[in-house]
């Protein structure tokens, strides 16, 4: 990231290309303060803009191959700025821009599903997963972008909807929403293989775009969820088959549905295809593609680092209250790991959590700024033998919350565990399951 563009390598082509921008944007935010590097880069993407609502691969307007995923990070990085920092403004500034890409695409549509467009390298899908690489022929298969590109079509729709509602223009807000849920249904009725569960030919990316943005017919998404979890441990030995947008969504999925110990198992692989392959092979960047060929310096694979906030730490963004004025602290916690230690600098202050395991206790510290409140999600069983003490003081316990300490607002059961609900402050919590 130099300059203002977030680039895609600094050696060879050095443009800011929409896709790895959007594929690696919440990992930048996680790490970096990025308001206005993307603020001043949006306004790069708005003055590209075709005067059609075309959004170029890249910005400024230099070339360089894509497709919808690139186009629409004109759509989704105002929104997660918006949800990072609570911020408006971006979305007032660029909601037109937003609004004409949308309708460039869904003009490129059949049945609500977006056909290729272009030249074979304006049109392109998960790009670079195992074996399916740039030094392959396999990219050009452009029948097999149709999905993907569709399922951005549908998440920038949606994403446009909320941000209408955010805007309070009501008649565009109803009207995106009432699309969204017509791309929904045409993408089921056309990929999805209901005697099989699966959608398409039932790839990893494919998959997990369908379950990641709710377009799973609810009866079906935990079998869809067993046949992602068959995939990597079983068909590909517990590795991603994934490219550029899948592997942004991949440990997203199997954290959020409760297969944290598949989304660990890819995430501490040593052998190919994985990051750990490329620390083993001595490399100290992230590469394009996971067999190394090419580019050595790519930011589309560092989705990982966003993980280690979200999924391991639990530190979530809540986007029904943008700028952390509510937190979201769900830690994932693999068999195969001890401690966990992250902060993250909000506008509102910084937060943290932090746990580690101390024989048959589990203990974790939580720090929530001022005016800030947040639910902490502790995944554990709700039954008699819980007991949780912050500070000195047992606040649950017989499958109840007892007296909570200063700070505390309640504590409740949930599907997956225990949530307590608490205000500013230091918590120092000792589980005991």
């Amino acid at each position: 990231m130099h300059g203002g563009i977030p680039s895609d390598c600094p050696h060879r082509e050095k443009l800011g290309y929409g896709g790895d921008a959007q594929a690696v944007a919440e990992t930048a935010l996680y790490n970096f303060d990025m308001a206005r590097f993307y603020s001043k880069w949006l306004n790069d993407l708005g003055d590209s803009q075709y005067d059609d609502g075309f959004v170029p691969n890249t910005s400024p307007d230099l070339g360089g191959g894509g497709g919808p995923a690139w186009g629409s990070a004109y759509v989704i990085i105002p929104w997660e700025l918006y949800c990072y920092y609570g911020d408006r403004r971006v979305l007032e500034t660029h909601y037109d821009g937003m609004k004409r890409w949308v309708e460039w695409l869904g003009k490129k549509t059949q049945d609500n599903i977006v056909r290729p467009y272009g030249g074979e390298w304006h049109f392109l899908g998960d790009w670079c997963p195992p074996g399916r690489g740039q030094d392959t022929e396999a990219w050009k298969d452009r029948e097999a972008t149709v999905l993907m590109n569709t399922f951005y079509y549908y998440l920038i729709t949606d994403i446009l909807s909320r941000t209408a509602a955010v805007l309070n223009r009501n008649e565009d807000a109803q009207r995106y929403g009432s699309r969204a849920q017509e791309i929904k249904t045409s993408f089921n009725r056309h990929f999805f293989e209901s005697e099989s569960g699966i959608y398409r030919e039932g790839s990893q990316g494919d998959n997990v775009f369908a379950l990641w943005s709710g377009l799973v017919p609810a009866s079906h998404e935990q079998q869809l969820l067993e046949y992602i979890v068959n995939d990597v441990m079983v068909e590909h030995s517990g590795h991603l088959d994934t490219g550029i947008s899948g592997t942004k969504y991949l440990l997203d999925v199997l954290t959020a549905t409760g297969k944290v110990e598949t989304a660990y198992t890819i995430a501490t692989q040593t052998t190919y295809p994985s990051w750990g392959h490329w620390l083993e092979r001595g490399a100290t960047t992230l590469w394009e593609q996971w067999n190394g060929v090419y580019s050595h310096n790519h930011a589309m694979f560092g989705s990982i680092s966003e993980w280690f906030f979200k999924g391991l730490a639990g530190i979530q963004c809540d986007t029904a209250t943008p700028g952390f004025k509510n937190v979201v602290i769900r830690p994932a916690i693999p068999a195969g790991l001890d401690k966990v230690e992250a902060s993250l600098e909000t506008v509102r202050g910084a937060v943290a959590c932090s746990w580690r395991r101390d024989n048959q206790q589990f203990l974790m510290d939580v720090t929530i700024p001022v005016n800030t409140s947040a639910d902490v999600f502790l995944p554990f069983s709700s039954g008699p033998n819980v007991s949780i003490e912050e500070g000195d003081q047992i606040i649950w316990r017989n499958n109840e919350p007892q007296a909570l300490t200063v700070g505390m607002i309640g504590a409740r059961k949930d599907s997956a565990g225990i949530v307590l609900e608490i205000g500013s402050g230091e918590y120092h919590l000792r589980i005991r399951p």
